[in-house]
């Protein structure tokens, strides 16, 4: 027997159809979906299959999703993309000299352009992928993240699994966000999951 879909919610949230375009209608008490789970796990892959879904159902999506740079031998760095545009930052790599986490060299002034003017920009849903050591290098990148998210405009994305301080922390623990652990055995099935609970349509 499947498996019911998971109890996400978007207090009073609806999709409507305006002339075949699918529009969130937001109630007064949002609720925002991250992701987390083990590096490597698919937190990533998973949020940027469910913003495929969405687009190809006409909804607004703006933000930013962090992808791996691969060489011959293996992961080199990070960037972080940008969903609308298609505009890539390295924000990390094994050769720059920034801040470290990890073995990679972080440049918060990409994570920064790469957040960008998010906050000024009309959209149906936001995306932030992700939540993480590299990316709050940035001051700039967390105070976008954290104004986002005291909107009703949902905010769907991943953050870092059990962090223990900071702002990661913060987000594990606030009311209006509702945080889902991806794992192999349930992230086939998520992208699908996320939508459903997402849009209802009208």
């Amino acid at each position: 027997m499947p498996m019911p879909p998971p109890s996400w919610g978007y207090s009073s949230s609806t999709v409507k159809s305006n002339g075949g375009q699918a529009v969130f209608i937001v109630g007064s008490v949002p609720v925002n979906l991250l992701l987390t789970g083990e590096p490597g796990v698919g937190k990533s892959t998973v949020v940027r299959e469910t913003v495929d879904l969405l687009e190809g159902m006409d909804v607004d999506v703006a933000g930013a999703v962090t992808l791996e740079v691969r060489g011959e031998d293996g992961r080199t760095g990070f960037e972080m993309v940008d969903v609308s545009t298609g505009g890539s930052w390295r924000i990390a790599d094994v050769g720059f000299s920034g801040p470290e986490v990890g073995r990679y060299g972080v440049d918060a002034s990409a994570v920064d352009e790469a957040i960008g003017m998010l906050h000024l920009t009309d959209a149906d849903l936001y995306v932030v992928d992700e939540v993480a050591p590299m990316q709050l290098k940035s001051e700039r990148f967390e105070a976008v993240v954290r104004e986002l998210l005291d909107r009703e405009t949902p905010v769907f994305g991943a953050v870092k699994k059990e962090p223990s301080t900071g702002f990661a922390r913060e987000l594990h623990v606030r009311d209006d966000v509702e945080v889902v652990e991806v794992t192999r055995d349930n992230r086939s099935r998520l992208p699908e999951d996320v939508v459903d609970r997402l849009l209802e349509h009208a």
